[in-house]
């Protein structure tokens, strides 16, 4: 083979490889996400895995699933009526 054929083909893995690595993401177990295509949300993922999406169109925001105690952000800002209180982040569609 002639030097540019073999550089052709370097390239062209190259290429392959970074478009699989740009459409593959994890969802950890303590994560949910959501997937945004063109800033709109188009789907929710709440199951831990190894998950695609379309590259360079789709982006993915990734958020806690945890139960969220909102006693760690009172040294952040005022939030003396809602101590003791817990939240779950639900619904992301829902305005």
């Amino acid at each position: 083979m002639s030097d540019k054929i073999k550089i052709a083909i370097v390239v062209v893995v190259a290429a392959i490889v970074f478009v699989l690595a740009n459409s593959l993401y994890i969802v950890e177990q303590t994560e949910q996400a959501i997937v945004l295509q063109f800033g709109e949300p188009v789907r929710v993922v709440k199951e831990a895995g190894l998950k695609a999406k379309i590259p360079f169109i789709q982006k993915v925001v990734f958020y806690d699933n945890r139960l969220l105690n909102l006693d760690s952000l009172q040294n952040c800002r005022p939030l003396a009526f809602l101590q003791n209180r817990s939240h779950r982040i639900s619904g992301p569609f829902k305005a």
